[in-house]
């Protein structure tokens, strides 16, 4: 059983003096009682927070220490991409029931609009033929027959038939988008005496899938029945003078041989890891403890002896290293490096009966950590910071992880450390959830701003991850809104600046305040003696001095007729 910390958030409401923050840096408080600005009275730290080690990612000697927690390389498949199924199969040979077929896709759960299987967000996979030629002084010309289907999001993922050389060339024969059924093809390609790859003749013929970064099946964004179904191949080799060589036709059906094979997914590295003494450019904030950080510092891609920083930007790193964004273990730009940390299982507190609190009950989960941003302008910002939330009903916390449906990304910025956070509702877990897992990921999301970046850097780093229960009571009512009175926020999230419109019934006292996350006070928009009828404000994202803030998860708080009431929004940035 987890030990729990339990957050006395109503006594920080009135300290008055000034905490120190992880780096050293003395804030001003002013905070409200966490009940004022939401249904949530107070927090549980269920990871992390005041008086532990845990998310420091530190011994009590400060050296670095993972504490449990795993990384993966989320470019590479967990399953065989190209498989062969009856999936969508029937058309392309109707003569034999229960027909089977090439497919490249995966059963992923059904959109709303279509049904179960398609493909998915940066998919670069291929299913390859090799041959020999008869003679290797002579040229030989190559062709390929077959019968697919495919259906795809047209103008950004393909589908590709194409030919090897030598010097690891690639020549495109047939590049199909968007949506064909049955379509019958011949493609025919000549080798030459010095294309062959390899002295005994070799040929090579590949289909390949390349998918961009969204809209597919995997996020419903652009459901189909794709990616890709191809039946009854056939590849002829003819040479003048001697006889053609043809092969099998690929079947695929149960006890035939199989010519073509699939080629596994290389993805694009895993390079997350602890680091320690990590410089930055932020000219408030130093954090010289262990940080995590995706640096390319030559281990994953032996022989190269790293990422080094270019056109004299960004070479703070350890021995100028940077992170690798032009190409890592696929040797091409896309589809980009995505790196997952997540944390080892931790229990989710009961519904209710909490040890000493038996009328409060779990509302929300609050994630938060320190970050480090530094991205090329040239590009917008590209290498982001997703928060999820992985969970499951799985009583020995071991099986059925699932993602949860709102997941964030904090897009860099900077040079500079940020505290970022996030809230997650219960109802964005699996039904029933005991457990969950911190997931926290370095994305490149430039296929949403631009393909190629002229630099990298060391960044992003993260450190002091925290994730906490929001905790209600049930019993206590919820204030109603005086008759007449009306709020409204648009939009909502927004970037880089909301609306907060307003209604009053009489003339009256009217404040409104903005806070974090914390309950500290953010920015005082309004307090005037309001005239009736409707008005509004504009808040960009500013606290007090003009500052920009974070991204992240604040609360409009508004008096007015002697009550309080406050709503959530959600600054993206």
């Amino acid at each position: 059983m987890r030990k729990y910390v339990f957050s006395l958030a109503l006594v920080l409401a009135f300290n008055s003096g000034l905490p120190i923050d992880p780096f050293g840096i003395a804030q001003a408080v002013e905070k409200i009682p966490t009940a004022d600005f939401s249904a949530i009275v107070d927090t549980l730290d269920l990871y992390g927070g005041p008086g532990t080690l845990e998310g420091k990612f530190q011994t009590a000697g400060r050296l670095p220490d993972r504490q449990g927690w795993t990384t993966s390389d989320g470019t590479e498949p967990d399953q065989d991409i190209w498989n062969i199924s009856r999936y969508n199969a029937a058309n392309l040979d109707p003569g034999v029931p229960d027909n089977h077929a090439w497919w490249c896709g995966q059963d992923f759960p059904a959109c709303p609009s279509d049904t179960i299987g398609g493909y998915g967000n940066r998919w670069d996979t291929s299913l390859a033929w090799e041959g020999v030629v008869t003679d290797t002084s002579l040229p030989a010309t190559i062709t390929v027959t077959g019968i697919l289907n495919n259906d795809t999001e047209p103008g950004y993922d393909y589908t590709r038939l194409n030919f090897a050389t030598a010097g690891n060339q690639f020549h495109d024969t047939m590049v199909l988008d968007g949506k064909v059924i049955g379509l019958e093809f011949t493609e025919s390609f000549t080798y030459n005496p010095g294309d062959y790859l390899g002295d005994l003749g070799e040929v090579m013929v590949r289909l390949t899938f390349r998918s961009d970064g969204g809209w597919s099946d995997e996020d419903c964004d652009y459901p189909t029945i794709g990616a890709v179904q191809v039946d009854n191949l056939k590849v002829t080799i003819n040479q003048t003078g001697y006889p053609d060589l043809v092969s099998p036709v690929e079947t695929c059906e149960p006890g035939d041989p199989l010519q073509w094979i699939n080629i596994p997914t290389k993805g694009y590295g895993n390079f997350a890891q602890l680091w320690t003494d990590l410089e930055d450019e932020d000219p408030l904030v130093d954090n010289f403890s262990p940080q995590w950080a995706f640096i390319d510092d030559g281990i994953i891609e032996p022989g190269t002896g790293g990422t080094r920083c270019r056109l004299d930007t960004g070479c703070y790193g350890p021995d100028s290293l940077v992170v690798d964004i032009w190409g890592g273990l696929q040797d091409n730009l896309f589809p980009g490096l995505q790196n997952h940390v997540t944390s080892p299982s931790i229990e989710l507190p009961v519904a209710s009966g909490l040890p000493g609190f038996p009328g409060l009950v779990v509302d929300e989960l609050i994630l938060s950590a320190d970050a480090y941003f530094h991205c090329d302008p040239a590009c917008g910002p590209f290498l982001a910071l997703g928060f999820d939330i992985l969970s499951t009903a799985d009583p020995a916390g071991q099986d059925g992880w699932v993602s949860s449906s709102q997941s964030v990304f904090f897009v860099p910025s900077g040079p500079e450390y940020k505290r970022i956070s996030t809230v997650f509702s219960l109802d964005s877990l699996v039904d029933g959830a005991l457990f969950v897992k911190i997931r926290i990921s370095a994305d490149d999301i430039r296929t949403y701003w631009c393909w190629v970046a002229l630099f990298s850097t060391p960044a992003p780093y993260f450190d002091n991850v925290r994730l906490q229960a929001g905790l209600t009571n049930p019993g206590s009512p919820v204030p109603e809104m005086p008759e007449g009175f009306q709020i409204s926020l648009h939009p909502n999230p927004f970037n880089p600046a909301v609306e907060i419109s307003w209604f009053l019934p009489r003339d009256g006292e009217l404040e409104i305040l903005v806070y974090d996350i914390s309950g500290r006070l953010v920015r005082s928009l309004v307090k005037e003696t309001a005239m009736a009828g409707p008005g509004s404000v504009m808040w960009r994202g500013d606290d007090q001095q003009g500052q920009s803030v974070p991204a992240g998860v604040y609360f409009c708080k508004v008096r007015s007729a002697g009550e309080t009431f406050v709503r959530k929004m959600t600054l993206l940035k």
